[in-house]
C-alpha cells in the first residue's frame, strides 16, 4: 500500500513554477500571433505601395518642375574626402554664400543635373 505525501513547501514551490511556465507560454503564444498580424500588415502595406507606384507609371527626371531648386547645398572639401571617416562640410542653405556652389553656376560640375 502507498502513503500519500501530505503537502509540502516543495509542491508548492512546483505549483508556482508550473503557473509560471504555463504564463510564459502564453505570453510567446501572444507573440508570436502578433508577429504574424504584423507580418500580414506589412505585407498588405507593401502591396498597396507597390499598386500605387504601378498605376502612377514611370516617374523620373522629366515629370519633375523645371523650376525646382536645392533648398540645401552640401559642400565637400578634398581634404574630407582623402581623411578616413571624415564627414563632409556642414551644410548650408542654398544661395547663402556659405559654400562652394553658391557661385551662380549651374551643371553637373557644381552638383545641379542639367
Amino acid at each position: 500500500m502507498t502513503r500519500a505525501h501530505p503537502a509540502t513547501a516543495n509542491d508548492a514551490d512546483l505549483d508556482r513554477a508550473e503557473r509560471e511556465f504555463v504564463k510564459s507560454m502564453d505570453a510567446i503564444q501572444e507573440y508570436l500571433q502578433l508577429q504574424v498580424k504584423l507580418q500580414e500588415q506589412l505585407k498588405q502595406g507593401l502591396l498597396s505601395l507597390a499598386r500605387a507606384k504601378y498605376s502612377m507609371g514611370p516617374i523620373g527626371q522629366a515629370h519633375y518642375d523645371a523650376d525646382m531648386r536645392a533648398t540645401t547645398r552640401v559642400a565637400v572639401t578634398a581634404a574630407a574626402v582623402g581623411a578616413a571617416g571624415a564627414a563632409a562640410a556642414p551644410a548650408s542653405p542654398a544661395g547663402t554664400g556659405d559654400d562652394d556652389c553658391a557661385t551662380g553656376k549651374e551643371g553637373p560640375e557644381h552638383g545641379d543635373l542639367e
